[in-house]
This record gives structure tokens, C-alpha cells and sequence, in this order.
């Protein structure tokens, strides 16, 4: 019996330990790393937006109802057995021994519910994993109103998911007299907010353009709906229109071309470059590596009730692999092409960096949670620190307690700013103005956040990403500059920014 009670523990043991790892080591923001095929201009994506955390975590819960039934059953045979004893002390001892032991496998089955439902009742709720269809495209109709009779066989709708038709009569049904035939409604099968159907008056993209369906700053730029009809104005039916698809999942775009991503501005036209599409932080950058040469973010998990993207992207890239070198932040609005060519946060920062690796962060959809960051002399956050400079009109962006809240400041530690000494216990202490660059020595971070620490001046040097407080820099990169027997602080310059 002794046995079977410690096999069901540690069974159930092994399955809370995994989905804790799962929560605490998965979860944390990752998403699987997405990737375009590598061919001439933008495929279309073939993923689905679900996360293994939620896969794991589909298995666990129906681990736990395996396991519940297991041990119920093993209850059932226990008084089975003991029925059928028939007076035998060896099988009623038996029996006994396998009822005790499906009483205490339910117990600790109930137990480990009771304590996951305390921490978060979203973990013992059984739901099957969603998969979002990210293939998408749009049905092409030869009526208006996207009208498709039933018995007519020269009007059926057309899937088209292909990015570039140079000419789109090929693609529909001939009419009655085996002749082409135009475009005259579309109809999307995405949503909207993740295409961009381009559509041109002529062959080859050439005459007039209209595009339907893609969000800039949360409106369309021709009103669309995913599954409702949306004539095409003015077809021209002996010349055939062309159409370009672009597909935007919500993530950040990195391409190999630094011409506004790789698009021809007058036609619009998609050239011959390589793309990713991340949505998580990499260590490495596989089959993309030191390629990246420009960057534009694409928001998602559109609210129409208040019409704000709750998925809102920054980035921050990295000259080496496992997030190591220089580094250069990107936080444009969304749709922003910028070229690794000029560093957007300083002229004098670094720029055409070879990218190996990726963090990204999401940004806060309102004002940013808890006080900011806050940069200490002493190791454990003691001593002097960092402070407000009034004379500079940063008070909108670090409080009068020395906090930086949402930086994007240039600081340059090797300049005077305003230091204050630890307030004695009658008061403040005093601010003075001195020179701070090399002797942050620990950090206190209040609040998301997350902290780019740079060993120069003009965040150049090498660069490291923090989330957290640090209370001694020299167990970290940041505080190991210098000679082996000489180790010294090398913080020159920083930037803060909220996260979600």
C-alpha cells in the first residue's frame, strides 16, 4: 500500500512540477518564433498564433482527470474485491489496502485542485487549444455584391491567397462564352487588420491603385469587414486587374533591405527581400543572422469598443548573439519602416549594427505601473543616487526622487547632474552636482520596466537588458569592466522604458 501511495504522489507531483516549469520558464511572454519562407517577396504566413504554454497546460488539466478517474477505478476494484473476498483474511486485507489507496489518491487529486484554483482559478478550467487559421487571403467574385448563384458555374468565387497577380482575369471563371471576365467584389476570409489587398487598374500593377483592408493608427484604409462584400469600383473588363496581397500578423518585421522595408514607394510593389516575423525574444536569429536592415512593428488584438491595439511593439537589437554587444532600440508607431542606418533614440549612437540576436517587449497601454527605475552609488541600493535635474524640464519623465519613469532621455553620466546623498534622519539630503558616469554600482526597480545599460556615452558599448533591480552590478557585465584583478562599474548611459 506504502507503494501505491508514493507512486500516485510522485505522479501527481511530476505533473504540478512540470506545468509550474511550464508557467514560470514558457509563459513569461515568449511565443514560438515565427518565421516567412525565404522567397521572393512576402508568402503567405502558414501558422497559427497558439502558444505551447497553452498546449502544456491543455495537457496537464486532462493529466489531472486521467489520474482522477485512475484512482476512482482503483476505489470501484477495492470494494470489488473486498465483495468477492468471500471471507478470505488474505484478499480482504488486500482489498482493504487498494480502497485506502484510491481514498488518498482522490485526496491528493482534490488537494492539488483546490491549491492550482487558489492561485488562479484559470488553471484547472479545461478548454480545448484554439487554432486561429493564419493562412488567409480573400474570395474574388465576377458579380457585384459579391453575388455567386448556384446554378451558374461561370460566377463561382475564387480563393485567392497568392501575394502577387500580375494579372487577375486568369484567376476567374470564364462566362458563358468562355471569355474573361473582371472583378468586381471582394470578399476577405482574414481579418482585415492583418491584410492589405492592393488592386490596380491595370496589368502589372500598373494605373490606378485602391487598397482595402489594413489598419494605420486603428483605421482602415478602405473601410473593410471580414465575410462582408466590397465592390471594386470602375472594373475594367477587357484589360484585367492586377492585385498585390500583403499579410501583416501582429509582431515585429525585420527585413534585409533598408528601402522603406523593401517596398517600392511608387508602386508598392514588394521587392526581392528576405523578411521575419518575430513575436518573442531570440537568443539567436537563425538563417537571419547580421542580415537585418530594417525594422517596422505591427500591433494586434484590436479593440474595437475602444479602439485601441492591446498589443502594442518595441524592440531592441542586439550586435551579438544571447542578447550581448551593442544594441539599438526601436519604438516607433506602427508601420514606421526605419532603417538600422541611423540610430533612432541619438544621432551619435551606434548604427548599422550586425543584428544575432532580438528582445522585444510589449508597451503599456496606459500610464506605466509603479514609481520607475532608480540608479544607487552603493551596492544594495545605498548611498547616493541619481536625481531629478530640474534645470532640464525632465519632470514629466523621472520624479523628484530620483525615479526615471519612462526615460528616452539622452543621460550622459559623464556630464554633472543631480546627485543626492541618502536622507539623513531629519530630512532630505542634500543634491550636489557631480559626476556619476562609472559609479552606479546596484539599481531599484519599481514597477515594468525595463532598463538598457549602456558601458559609453550615447549608448554605445556594449549593452545590457535588466527587468528586474540589481542590488550589486559587479556580478553582471555592466560591472565587470576593466582588468580581471580591476574590475570596475561601466554604466555611461541609460534609457528606461514602461512595459506592459
Amino acid at each position: 500500500m506504502i507503494k501505491k501511495i508514493l507512486l500516485i504522489v510522485v505522479l501527481v507531483s511530476f505533473l504540478m512540477g512540470g506545468f509550474c516549469f511550464v508557467e514560470t520558464c514558457l509563459a513569461q511572454g515568449k511565443e514560438l518564433e515565427i518565421h516567412y519562407p525565404e522567397v521572393s517577396g512576402a508568402e503567405t504566413p502558414t501558422t497559427t498564433k497558439t502558444f505551447l504554454p497553452a498546449y502544456i497546460e491543455y495537457i496537464f488539466t486532462w493529466a489531472i482527470i486521467i489520474a482522477g478517474l485512475l484512482a476512482f477505478f482503483a476505489l470501484v476494484y477495492g470494494g470489488i474485491l473486498y465483495l468477492t473476498s468471500a471471507g478470505n483474511p488474505s484478499k480482504m486485507s488486500d482489498a482493504r489496502e487498494q480502497i485506502i489507496a484510491g481514498f488518498l489518491g482522490l485526496i491528493i487529486l482534490l488537494s492539488s485542485f483546490l491549491i492550482l484554483n487558489t492561485i488562479d482559478p484559470q488553471l484547472v478550467i479545461l478548454e480545448k487549444p484554439k487554432l486561429e487559421q493564419a493562412i488567409g487571403g480573400i474570395y474574388a467574385y465576377v458579380g457585384l455584391g459579391c453575388a455567386d448563384e448556384i446554378e451558374n458555374y461561370y460566377d463561382d468565387k475564387v480563393i485567392i491567397t497568392q501575394t502577387h497577380i500580375p494579372e487577375i482575369s486568369k484567376w476567374l471563371p470564364k462566362d458563358e462564352n468562355k471569355k474573361n471576365q473582371s472583378l468586381k467584389c471582394i470578399e476577405f476570409i482574414s481579418k482585415p487588420e492583418n491584410l492589405t489587398v492592393n488592386i490596380f487598374s491595370d496589368p502589372n500593377y500598373g494605373g490606378t491603385k485602391i487598397a482595402y483592408g489594413s489598419k494605420i493608427n486603428g483605421d482602415y484604409i478602405k473601410t473593410a469587414e471580414k465575410g462582408v462584400p466590397k465592390n471594386i469600383p470602375d472594373p475594367t473588363p477587357d484589360t484585367g486587374l492586377s492585385m498585390i496581397l500583403d499579410y501583416y500578423l501582429p509582431g515585429v518585421y525585420l527585413y534585409s533591405n533598408s528601402d522603406d522595408c523593401g517596398r517600392n514607394s511608387t508602386t508598392g510593389e514588394i521587392k526581392d527581400i528576405k523578411i521575419k516575423l518575430y513575436k518573442g525574444s531570440s537568443a539567436t536569429l537563425p538563417e537571419f543572422d547580421n542580415q537585418t536592415k530594417s525594422i517596422k512593428f505591427i500591433y494586434g488584438d484590436w479593440d474595437n469598443d475602444k479602439k485601441i491595439y492591446k498589443s502594442k511593439y518595441a524592440a531592441i537589437l542586439h550586435e551579438h548573439e544571447n542578447f550581448m554587444g551593442q544594441a539599438m532600440l526601436f519604438d516607433q508607431n506602427e508601420r514606421e519602416c526605419l532603417s538600422l542606418s541611423e540610430n533612432p533614440v541619438s544621432a551619435d549612437g551606434p548604427a548599422n549594427i550586425g543584428v544575432s540576436s532580438i528582445t522585444i517587449y510589449q508597451k503599456p497601454i496606459g500610464d506605466p505601473i509603479g514609481n520607475g527605475v532608480k540608479f544607487y552609488e552603493g551596492k544594495g541600493m545605498q548611498g547616493k543616487y541619481l536625481a531629478d535635474d530640474d534645470e532640464k524640464g525632465d519632470d514629466k519623465d523621472i520624479t523628484g526622487d530620483g525615479y526615471y519613469k519612462n526615460n528616452g532621455l539622452e543621460k550622459d553620466l559623464n556630464t554633472n547632474l543631480t546627485v543626492k546623498n541618502p536622507p539623513p534622519p531629519d530630512g532630505d539630503g542634500l543634491p550636489s552636482e557631480e559626476n556619476f558616469d562609472n559609479r552606479a554600482t546596484s539599481m531599484e526597480m519599481r514597477g515594468n520596466y525595463i532598463a538598457l545599460l549602456f558601458e559609453h556615452s550615447n549608448y554605445k558599448g556594449d549593452c545590457e537588458i535588466f527587468t528586474k533591480r540589481n542590488i550589486y552590478f559587479r556580478y553582471n557585465r555592466i560591472g565587470q569592466c576593466g582588468f580581471w584583478l580591476a574590475r570596475t562599474n561601466c554604466l555611461s548611459s541609460f534609457i528606461i522604458k514602461a512595459t506592459r
